[in-house]
């Protein structure tokens, strides 16, 4: 079956490899003979003689330079580098393009604001900052809240 859209390669697991005089405390890591940059730390598991090193703690990363925290490490003692995947930035929305219905139980309003009316939907929850002015009717169903602050 074919897909449209972009490339779905983000999640892919990479065997890592290293660049550098040995022994380092760092090296470069590279993916098919190209510079490797993760996302964290996080994002990549290493093991030296047989054991899993803790990121941040062990070892460091930046751009694509594993740095080992000072302690000097022989490159025939890694046994493996692996790239969990990347992170992704999904961005920030722009102004007025999330509705209120997608706002898991809450959902906000923007102030100074008027309403003829307003009502709070059964089983949804409200906050109120600010200025707001109801000229008619303001009506809190039966298992939702409003918070006025």
């Amino acid at each position: 079956m074919s897909y449209i859209g972009r490339d779905l390669n983000i999640g892919d697991r990479k065997i890592l490899s290293v660049t550098g005089s040995s022994p380092a405390t760092s090296y470069t890591l590279q993916h098919n003979s190209q510079n490797f940059v993760p996302s964290s730390a996080q994002n990549i598991l290493v093991s030296v003689n047989g054991v899993i090193q803790e990121p941040v703690t062990a070892y460091s990363v930046s751009n694509a330079t594993i740095d080992f925290n000072g302690v000097s490490v022989d490159s025939s003692n890694i046994d493996f580098i692996i790239a969990e995947g990347q992170s992704i930035d999904v961005g920030t929305p722009s102004d007025g393009t999330v509705a209120t219905s997608k706002l898991s139980s809450t959902f906000y309003l923007e102030n100074p604001t008027s309403y003829t009316d307003l009502t709070i939907t059964s089983g949804r929850n409200a906050m109120l900052v600010g200025t707001v002015t109801i000229n008619g009717t303001l009506t809190v169903s039966s298992g939702s809240t409003l918070v006025i602050i």
